[in-house]
């Protein structure tokens, strides 16, 4: 499953538009993490700060690679995680 993690409307925009250039789909938009996350999730922000202060970003990373969820930030251009989601890379 693929989540766009938004805050605000402008996250929404910048996500929809890092996906359409990638042709990828979001299954569903939330502004708050599902705790039935599984392996080979990905979920898709807009920058690493929208998820808190930095020991809050920490906690979610640890709990998302402890899962084998991947990360994805597309203004700071981090993939973080293991798994390979239709063979996509992409560059900022």
């Amino acid at each position: 499953m693929i989540y766009g993690y938004i805050r605000i409307n402008a996250d929404r925009r910048t996500i929809a538009k890092f996906c359409k250039q990638n042709r990828i789909a979001v299954n569903k938009w939330t502004s708050k993490l599902p705790a039935a996350l599984q392996q080979g999730d990905v979920v898709i922000c807009s920058e690493l700060p929208r998820f808190g202060n930095i020991s809050a970003i920490a906690d979610l990373l640890k709990i998302c690679m402890g899962k084998g969820v991947d990360v994805w930030s597309v203004r700071d251009g981090y993939r973080l995680g293991e798994g390979l989601i239709l063979g996509c890379f992409f560059y900022i």
